[in-house]
């Protein structure tokens, strides 16, 4: 599910949009020139960035070549975006070097991180940036109790996160193996309130209201776990609401990193 980031304590819709605007916040203050998106998807992100950085020439990769198709019929009318199927961990030396390359919850599906790390680092420009936003565990995991850890592989597995959401620190040696040297990270856990308290609402009536379980009864399999991801996502992120006594610490946060890669010296 892509995660809404809201600036105030109400959601709108225009809140999804919030992770693409920060990298073309970048692009316009760094005069990137090539961006590259990993895991586009149906190309949800580099649409609205297409828009909004016509200047630019941008790249998404996913790894489901019918996204690859879909995504490319959405875009035929922008001549400065292309999309090609592509995995994380072997990306193509011939799509040459990238000023700025990003990812919205997507590399939290890699299971083989040093691989990851080192193939962005191939087609990242000397001096160029990666901006990763995505959920990771919180980092007392261990400690909660085990119906909280419990809630969080139920969620990891509704949203195919199959080895699960890495630890805060899970991806620190990788990027540091592969030159990629962190320059910011912001918790933003607090932006995702507002949007999965929505979708809260949403779940909440799918499991306690008959009459919709029934006008979705037809609905693929797919579509009904994400009424499960949808009921668990504010409690995992924001802990006890909705009048739990406080005794819930969140299992989950959502981050944003951006890494550098080195000059050669």
């Amino acid at each position: 599910m892509h995660v809404a980031l809201s600036a105030g304590p109400e959601f709108r819709e225009v809140d999804y949009l919030t992770q693409v605007a920060f990298v073309a916040d970048l692009i316009h203050e760094t005069g990137a020139r090539r961006v590259l998106e990993l895991g586009c998807g149906l190309g949800f992100n580099i649409l609205e960035l297409a828009r909004l950085c016509p200047q630019v020439e941008i790249v998404g990769t996913d790894l489901l070549e019918r996204h690859v198709r879909k995504a490319s019929a959405r875009l035929r009318r922008h001549a400065n975006v292309s999309v090609l199927v592509g995995s994380h961990d072997r990306l193509p030396a011939e799509i040459g070097t990238f000023d700025i390359i990003f990812a919205v919850e997507t590399l939290c599906y890699a299971s083989d991180r040093p691989a990851v790390a080192a193939s962005i680092a191939q087609v990242l420009a000397p001096g160029g940036l990666l901006v990763i936003f995505d959920a990771e565990r919180a980092s007392n995991f261990s400690s909660l109790s085990r119906d909280t850890q419990l809630a969080a592989m139920l969620y990891e597995a509704v949203t195919v996160v199959e080895d699960g959401f890495g630890a805060a620190d899970a991806w620190a040696d990788a990027y540091k193996s592969a030159r990629l040297m962190t320059q910011r990270i912001e918790d933003m856990s607090h932006a995702t309130i507002p949007g999965l308290r929505r979708l809260y609402r949403y779940g909440a009536r799918y499991f306690s209201d008959p009459a919709v379980r029934a006008t979705t009864a037809l609905l693929p399999w797919a579509l009904k776990t994400n009424a499960v991801g949808a009921l668990l996502g504010a409690y995992l992120m924001e802990g006890d609401f909705e009048g739990g006594d406080g005794s819930t610490s969140p299992a989950l946060r959502y981050r944003l990193r951006v890494c550098s890669k080195q000059r050669s010296r």
